[in-house]
């Protein structure tokens, strides 16, 4: 026995013509307000930019100081007389702990 199926029909649409004036405009106030947010857009992606150029900035600084502070870690280490390649580290009261290798 075939299962009973029911086909829903669906009535064809016709597009209607809609006559368009000679000349449309938009209005003023529409018109002012889409210009004022391209304008805060435009703002937004030049306040990026400077935002980017200030992080690579910053960034530059911080790889700097981190070779600084381990260029005086190695100087110090040399004072202290530990070899090279052996690993120490410094606790946060500044003493010098050298790691035993296993």
């Amino acid at each position: 026995m075939a299962s009973p199926r029911t086909r829903k029909k669906t009535a064809k649409k016709t597009a209607t013509k809609v006559e368009a004036p000679a000349e449309m405009e938009i209005s003023a106030e529409v018109w002012g307000a889409v210009n004022q947010f391209r304008q805060r857009c435009d703002h937004f992606v030049g306040e990026v930019g400077r935002i980017e150029v200030r992080k690579s900035a910053l960034i530059d600084e911080i790889t700097a100081m981190n070779n600084k502070a381990n260029s005086l870690l190695r100087q110090e280490g040399t004072r202290l007389g530990i070899p090279e390649g052996t690993q120490w580290r410094v606790t946060p009261e500044g003493k010098v702990v050298i790691d035993q290798a296993d």
